[in-house]
């Protein structure tokens, strides 16, 4: 639905991205996609090639983790994946409304669990 929805906003496809698409929505729409490749490609579409994958284009450098204050979600932050404990620890409280509910409490413990959440026990 993301590659339609560019698509539709660019309101242009080349040839190229519409032979790739259809091999890849064949697994899930035989009749259509094969009808429309006889159709655009005069050919077959199983005798095609499924198409290559760049493996670093998969990997992504920064995530969004959620920072929980007593147990409640109070926001989110976005981190790089291979953030130090320390600086996870510091963006969590410098978020605004997270910063709001710690301030004027004692920190007791500030857990982190990297890749996944932030969680700041107050007194």
């Amino acid at each position: 639905m993301s590659f339609i929805n560019v698509v539709r906003k660019d309101k242009y496809i080349t040839k190229e991205e519409l032979r790739i698409f259809l091999i890849l929505l064949n697994p899930l729409a035989p009749h259509v996609t094969s009808e429309i490749y006889e159709r655009v490609f005069g050919g077959n579409l199983i005798d095609d090639q499924w198409p290559k994958y760049d493996e670093t284009k998969l990997s992504e450098d920064t995530i969004t983790i959620g920072v929980q204050v007593n147990g409640k979600l109070r926001g989110t932050i976005q981190v790089a994946t291979d953030e130090k404990e320390e600086t996870t620890k510091q963006k969590a409280l410098s978020e605004p409304n997270v910063a709001k509910f710690v301030t004027g409490h004692e920190v007791i413990k500030t857990i982190v669990i990297p890749g996944k959440i932030v969680n700041i026990v107050i007194k």
